[in-house]
């Protein structure tokens, strides 16, 4: 059978990496994993001699992953496939044509996954293997899409691949997903054209029925200990009675604390007390932007202030904590209209606002109106780096000081009496001062609320990630 070997750069659980381990070695083939820097991956290919070795690729990141590739095959006896998923390879499959990647698997990859290993394997070329692109002739082909899979058919997410990464397998949290897809048409986000892609294939938001949800929990907590959970599907009560049949059942075979992403305009009494009713302890949503007119025109959201305070409301009522989802540095945003994310989610009491510097991701609606309206020179390239932390690529006013204001968000949503003084240091550059704001508000107020975690834990964590990272 084939060795697989799949690389992560986080020190988080991630999905498309536990389901294709369980995938693949239900079928006897090899896997192994390795998180971290580039020096550590090697010394992981170097004593595990893969035949495939599996990358899931962020737009932004790719180079990275290139210049690897290419250094695995340069430095292991056996030269391994270099297989690129996720993303980037989803809507831009012409990076095959690279010397440091193989074969590109668009959208699902379960089934493609198989294909490859049972083709290397059996010493077969990669020609007719759906969802996937390959070199051929000067050129690259693209084979068809596959219909969409039923999750119930999925196996389990194979979590014993982090045993090695004690900071990741040992976590407090736990996560699960119960749904793919997501029904909404934002322009910051790839899912139309994703849409787009697997149209007449099946139905793109789908959900894992009750029972086979209930039954994976069952299973991990079984076998390691979880604090607590959280359902990391982008939004959790898109169909309510769904939700009301997991959150019953759930209530009366669990007792762990969970946590959900839900969406403002959807959430009402009824739904929240049954989520606090079932150990809900924070839910999260999109506020996306705290001017209304640009949230709707630009972003798309279909989300008004007045929906927004009503769930703010509603979630306080039933004395359920949130935290919000955040962009500044939109096309056309002024620091005024940025001040107002601030403000608006001071004003509903957000918990903890995690906030973004807007990135005109290619191929994205929302980049080409970059483009038309002047905001950008030119098309961004996909080899531009990518960072939603440190700076804007967008020529408009004010962007400098916005970018400097993305440094204290955290601090401003725990402190609100510290705005007025912000609004003033925002207008010196000291880039320096502004990323450790940023970097030690963020493991204070979000990264420590987020995982669950104590003070101690959040340090380790911090030297744990360095440590790797080197």
């Amino acid at each position: 059978m084939a060795r697989l070997l799949l690389i992560q750069s986080l020190f988080v659980e991630q999905f498309g990496i536990m389901t294709l381990t369980a995938v693949a070695k239900a079928k006897g083939h090899d896997v192994a994993l390795a998180v971290g820097s580039d020096s550590h991956i090697l010394r992981k290919a170097n004593e595990f001699k893969p035949d495939v070795v599996g990358f899931s690729v962020l737009t932004g990141y790719q180079k990275r992953y290139l210049h690897l590739g290419q250094t695995l095959k340069q430095n292991l006896a056996l030269k391994p496939v270099i297989l690129f998923g996720g993303p980037h390879a989803t809507f831009f499959p012409q990076v095959v044509m690279e010397e440091g990647v193989d074969i590109v698997c668009r959208g699902e990859g379960e089934g493609a996954l198989l294909d490859i290993l049972d083709a290397v394997d059996s010493d077969k070329d990669f020609d007719g293997i759906n969802n996937t692109v390959v070199k051929q002739n000067g050129t690259f082909k693209s084979f068809p899409m596959r219909p969409l899979v039923d999750l119930d058919e999925i196996p389990f997410p194979d979590r014993e691949i982090y045993i090695d990464y004690p900071l990741i397998y040992n976590s407090n949290l736990v996560t699960f997903i119960a749904s793919r897809g997501c029904p909404f048409d934002c322009s910051f986000c790839f899912n139309k054209d994703m849409v787009n892609l697997v149209k007449g294939l099946g139905q793109w938001v789908r959900f894992r029925s009750v029972d086979n949800l209930l039954e994976e929990i069952d299973i991990v907590t079984h076998k390691k200990k979880v604090r607590y959970i959280d359902f990391h599907d982008d939004t959790l009560i898109l169909k309510r009675k769904w939700l009301f049949e997991f959150l019953d059942a759930y209530s009366k075979r669990f007792s762990i604390p969970f946590t959900c992403n839900v969406r403002a305009d959807l959430i009402d009494f009824e739904m929240a007390n049954a989520l606090k009713t079932a150990g809900c302890v924070r839910v999260s949503f999109g506020l996306e932007c705290g001017d209304e007119k640009l949230r709707n025109l630009i972003l798309k959201k279909s989300l008004k202030d007045d929906q927004i305070r009503e769930a703010a409301s509603i979630l306080h009522k039933v004395k359920l904590p949130f935290f919000t989802y955040n962009m500044i540095g939109l096309p056309g945003e002024r620091l005024q209209d940025a001040l107002k994310t601030l403000e608006l989610n001071i004003e509903i009491g957000s918990e903890c606002a995690w906030t973004s510097i807007f990135q005109p991701f290619p191929g994205t609606q929302l980049a080409q109106y970059c483009l038309e309206k002047g905001f950008l020179d030119k098309p961004i390239s996909t080899d531009e780096p990518v960072d939603t932390h440190s700076t804007s690529l967008l020529r408009q006013p004010d962007i400098e000081k916005v970018v400097r204001l993305q440094k204290f968000v955290y601090l401003a949503i725990r402190f609100p009496g510290t705005l007025r003084l912000i609004k003033k240091l925002i207008n010196y550059d000291h880039p320096t001062v502004y990323y450790y704001v940023h970097r030690i508000s963020y493991l204070i107020f979000y990264y420590r609320k987020a995982y669950q975690i104590t003070w101690l834990e959040t340090l380790k964590h911090a030297w744990i990630a360095w440590r790797h990272y080197r």
